[in-house]
């Protein structure tokens, strides 16, 4: 690939952080309900020492993907089959952004669209962009990270005076399982940036610090975010929506007057989700071409969509778990690997 600018390969980091927390942690991180601002605090600690294992990655390895790192570290053979287990969870994980990103198009937008043929056409849709060149998504996200920020300054404008401190009460009963789930399902999937060595981007030398500063930055928005469902939605009515998020959208008003802009907002919903998915789909695609088995990426795509199909929503609990556990197998190896590349040092 040619190289890319900094600010697009960290729009990109800086939706694949918030992807997860959009489809999938909000609701397990409002059913701590009074203790979520701080079990969620929690998390973004501990994502922040998992994130340090990738900067590590990438910055010693910066001419190669994430495929190469692990056959130069691990030999071609077990590197083959880490890299086979990161795509399968990568899979599963890409079934649950697909389940998530239908389901809200379908109940906000589409809902008299038959529920599989929306599915279709956002596999269809990913399938297509992947196709093209990795670059159009690195630019993409910088325009989506653009239009992210303005969408969000507008929602906080919007609802800053419905704020009800009362709700911010807690015990300070910190739910470390939900800390581990929020820190992990935030910092697995960035890992498929590693597709693009960080050599190719431009001006990288001083990567590692705008890294840090786009993790937390994130993490910020996405506590803004969290802070605004609480104290006005309410810790119970809050779990009571499987998007509070974009009910909390409905309570935007600007100038007084202007009302009813939820469903232009919650564009930015669509943006994280998609993004996030064809990131996965490059990486799943890369990871094909590189073994010589192209064909076996739309066989595996087509497999996919057949699971999701199946699957649906309802038994969403199951798969966030396997996806956990999947992650949480990959994040010991991945601290093993660099245990045994710091004593090497020595």
């Amino acid at each position: 690939m040619n190289k890319t600018h900094k600010l697009n390969y960290l729009s990109l980091l800086y939706f694949i952080l918030r992807s997860s927390f959009l489809s999938i942690l909000t609701p397990l991180i409002l059913r701590q309900k009074e203790n979520s601002l701080i079990t969620m605090i929690t998390g973004i600690l501990l994502g922040f020492l998992f994130f340090l294992i990738y900067i590590h990655f990438t910055k010693k390895y910066s001419n190669q993907n994430l495929f190469e790192i692990l056959e130069s570290i691990l030999g071609q053979k077990i590197g083959f089959l880490l890299s086979s287990f990161f795509i399968l969870s990568c899979l599963f994980y890409m079934a649950l952004l697909f389940l998530n990103l239908t389901n809200f198009i379908y109940t906000e937008y589409l809902h008299e669209t038959n529920f599989y043929i929306l599915l279709f056409l956002i596999f269809i849709f990913v399938f297509y962009v992947t196709n093209k060149n990795i670059e159009s998504l690195f630019k993409s996200a910088f325009i989506f990270f653009i239009l992210s920020i303005i969408f969000f300054i507008i929602k906080a404008i919007g609802i800053f005076y419905d704020v009800d401190l009362s709700y911010l009460y807690t015990n300070l009963h910190i739910d470390i399982k939900t800390s581990f789930y929020y820190g992990i399902y935030s910092i697995l999937p960035i890992f498929c940036l590693c597709i693009a060595p960080i050599n190719k981007i431009k001006d990288h030398k001083n990567l590692i610090k705008y890294q840090i500063i786009t993790y937390f930055l994130t993490s910020l928005i996405l506590l803004l975010s969290m802070f605004f469902i609480i104290t006005i939605l309410g810790p119970n009515l809050a779990n009571a929506y499987f998007y509070p998020e974009f009910h909390l959208l409905k309570s935007v008003k600007l100038l007084g007057f202007i009302e009813k802009i939820e469903s232009i907002l919650s564009i930015g919903f669509i943006f994280d989700l998609y993004l996030c998915l064809v990131l996965l789909s490059f990486t799943l695609k890369e990871y094909f071409k590189r073994y010589s088995k192209k064909f076996l990426y739309v066989v595996t795509f087509i497999l996919l969509f057949i699971f999701c199909s199946i699957y649906s929503l309802s038994n969403i609990k199951f798969l966030v778990e396997i996806t956990f556990d999947l992650f949480v197998i990959l994040l010991l190896i991945f601290n093993l690997i660099l245990i045994n590349d710091k004593l090497k040092n020595y």
